[in-house]
């Protein structure tokens, strides 16, 4: 009985010697960052990191990592308390209290997993953002302080100490000390957000920069004089902020400073305007070397020019745009612009450009009447009604900001999807027609020329199914998991071109919005692209439906926006029917009522849902495997490197989720999120029912949440097993 006691008393004691854990960790043993957030913020949201990298650089982090060390001792104690990252429970997560080697590096390590799923299963923060990796390798090494527990807690970082200078004033900052910035936003818009910036780069070019940077003088006043009264950035709290009044070298330098500071963290730590939006870093360089004027104040940003009219533009005067939306839409979104690049190809705009034209003069009255672009009002805009080269210049120019700020401060259409370009180039060199003011356009706009294509037979709608062509391609194969599927053509390299996994549409949803684009006679999404549906046998007609069967599928979901033509066959009909090696003077055959029919498959056993678990393949592998601390993580497949390939931190699902998903399948007999797949799932224990439930596993799995989105097969061990099988 005495024996019975022991064994039980010592069996109950043994975890506690061997996992000296507390739920509530001693702060003194979390191990230090070593390193400070915010740290010479790039403007975009980058800042250095504690850890450089080959070239000797800071590695660039997240400007708010690494966290306040009260937030992440928070994060800590709960996963410490749960034995697990609570926000990645798939990865265990220990703190030992002894001062081992072992028990520090379990520290550090669970330092790491704590930092790098802060937020989610690996979204956090950066390794690199600490000196833990440093730490843990001297611990490692025995480099580190022999053996005692991690060093006690350095305080939290302080904030940098300023740049030395005379007492900063205490907010409410005389404006006449605050640098100028020296630019202004909005300079030539390239239509994606860009604008030119105030320094070039090493091409000589102005470096890009968001069209709204710099910001306004009021509003970079009103944020410095937060910033200056807080005594340190309100959106960056770890960076202090001074503003000296007086006129030493030093004071002027640490206002340019305190102007830096405030430019780069205006909307969140890291997150403002670059440096190269401003001319402040030639005005710092300037003083340091004193070559500055002697220490003037800067003078005011001048005003924008007045506008010569007040708006209410004569539509006469108005230049033409010299280009219709819409043409050739790739699928994507993008379609041929009005200028053709390099390689004497169009360049790509988007397909809603440019605007039609009584959009077009809405906005330019608006900002005419405003004297500058309403959506970007650094940009100040005239309208001359003169006949001088200089008037109708500036009229180009005033279409032009008009067109690049039409939704935003650089938000709008290239000037590529226009010859506005062209017509400014022959006004400059004395080419365009004499002296007069541009010809005025027609009062509605033009309406683009049908796409040719033989006259309808008196078709206003209602298409016969059976002269609607065959897309000849069922979406959802081979999905990659990333929401690729193959497409029906191969390219140049003999694979299959990627297309969405939700392309080509079902039938039935085809012919309906075919439906309604003939009998609207355009596209119904894109309207400034007729089209037609001729029913008789000619070429041409059968061209026309081919025609209107690709337009309807390139615009399904708004202009440009549908299913790329790669996505069906419909090119290589075209191509047969133009050729005249398609079948001789037929219409397109009817296509079969029913849609395509599933995937074959090993005939399932009788099994039509509630799956035997014992049967269902095992993914061999788990979630959350050294995460990157940007969502990634380790897969269960090697690339051609030899590192693992790098997989979604959630991926493989956990085994009940996965074997509810895959039941949810083959009760359908298909892929509940992707329908065109056929799921089974037979039960006895040949070949090929081994490979058959081996399918049905990596179709769930990829399609477990839509239609080719799901987990990659890489992040699992069942193509090894597919091979294994196949190799018996």
């Amino acid at each position: 009985m005495k024996l019975s006691v022991a064994f039980t008393v010592a069996a109950i004691l043994a975890p506690v010697y061997s996992l000296p854990i507390k739920r509530a960790i001693d702060p003194a043993l979390v191990p230090d960052f070593g390193h400070a957030a915010g740290v010479n913020p790039t403007g975009t949201g980058d800042c250095d990191g504690a850890v450089n990298d080959a070239s000797g650089k800071p590695i660039k982090v997240p400007c708010a990592c690494p966290p306040d060390r009260n937030s992440f001792i928070q994060a800590l104690d709960a996963n410490v308390a749960a034995g697990k990252a609570v926000n990645n429970p798939s990865v265990k997560v220990t703190f030992p209290t002894d001062n081992s080697k072992e028990s520090q590096i379990t520290r550090i390590n669970a330092a790491l997993v704590t930092l790098q799923n802060l937020n989610g299963p690996g979204k956090g923060c950066p390794a690199s953002s600490t000196t833990l990796l440093a730490q843990q390798k001297a611990i490692a090494d025995g480099t580190a302080p022999p053996a005692p527990p991690s060093a006690p807690p350095v305080p939290a970082p302080a904030a940098p100490a300023a740049a030395p200078a005379p007492p900063a004033s205490a907010g409410g900052v005389d404006p006449a000390l605050v640098p100028d910035l020296g630019f202004q936003s909005g300079l030539n818009p390239t239509g994606t957000g860009d604008c030119d910036g105030a320094v070039n780069g090493a091409d000589g070019k102005p470096i890009k920069i968001p069209c709204a940077c710099p910001p306004d003088r009021d509003t970079f006043i009103k944020s410095l004089n937060a910033n200056v009264a807080a005594g340190k950035a309100v959106n960056n709290p770890s960076v202090a902020v001074t503003f000296p009044t007086d006129n030493s070298k030093d004071s002027q330098l640490a206002r340019i400073q305190a102007a830096l500071v405030t430019l780069q963290n205006l909307n969140g730590p890291g997150k403002g305007c670059p440096a190269v939006s401003t001319t402040l870093l030639a005005q710092q360089k300037a003083i340091a070397a004193g070559n500055a004027a002697p220490a003037p104040v800067p003078a005011p940003a001048p005003a924008n020019q007045a506008a010569t009219v007040t708006g209410g533009v004569d539509p006469a005067l108005v230049p033409d745009l010299g280009f219709q939306s819409g043409l050739n839409p790739t699928g994507t979104g993008d379609c041929d612009g009005a200028v053709n690049g390099a390689d004497g190809k169009p360049i790509k705009i988007p397909c809603a450009c440019p605007p039609d034209r009584d959009a077009f003069i809405k906005s330019l009255n608006a900002n005419v009447a405003a004297g500058k672009a309403v959506n970007n009002p650094s940009v100040a805009v005239t309208f001359p009604t003169g006949n001088s080269k200089e008037d109708q210049l500036g009229r180009i120019q005033a279409a032009l900001v008009t067109l690049q700020n039409l939704n935003g401060p650089g938000k709008g259409c290239p000037a590529v999807s226009t010859t506005l370009l062209a017509q400014q180039k022959a006004i400059s060199e004395g080419t365009a027609a004499p002296a007069p003011a541009p010809a005025p356009a027609p009062a509605p706009a033009p309406v683009p020329a049908p796409v040719p294509a033989a006259p309808a037979s008196g078709n206003a709608g209602g298409v016969d199914p059976a002269l609607v062509p065959d897309l000849g391609f069922t979406a959802g194969l081979n999905p990659t998991g990333t929401g690729d599927c193959d497409g029906a053509v191969n390219g140049a390299d003999g694979k299959p071109i990627k297309i969405p996994c939700a392309c080509p549409p079902d039938r039935d949803t085809f012919i309906k919005s075919l439906n309604a684009n003939v009998a609207a006679g355009k596209a119904v999404n894109n309207p400034s692209v007729a089209v037609t549906f001729p029913t008789g046998n000619s070429k041409n007609d059968q061209l026309g439906r081919i025609q209107a069967a690709l337009v309807t599928l390139q615009n399904l979901n708004g202009p440009g926006k549908g299913c790329p033509a790669v996505s069906t066959t419909l090119l290589a009909q075209q191509k047969a029917i133009s050729e005249g090696t398609a079948p001789p003077v037929a219409a397109p055959a009817p296509a079969p009522a029913p849609a395509p029919a599933p995937a074959p498959a090993p005939p399932a056993s009788g099994n039509a849902g509630g799956v035997d678990p014992a049967l269902v393949p095992d993914l061999g592998f788990t979630a959350g495997l050294n995460p990157t601390g940007t969502g990634d993580c380790d897969g269960a497949v090697n690339g051609a490197d030899g590192k693992p390939i790098k997989i979604p931190c959630a991926c493989p699902p956990d085994r009940d989720t996965f074997i509810k998903a895959l039941n949810a399948n083959v009760a359908a007999g298909k892929a509940v999120n992707n329908p065109s797949v056929g799921v089974s799932f037979p039960t006895d224990n040949s070949k090929q029912s081994k490979l058959a439930r081996i399918e049905a596993s990596l179709v769930t799995l990829q399609n477990l949440n839509g239609p080719g989105k799901g987990c990659p097969a890489v992040s699992t061990t069942l193509q090894a097993q597919q091979k294994q099988i196949a190799a018996q």
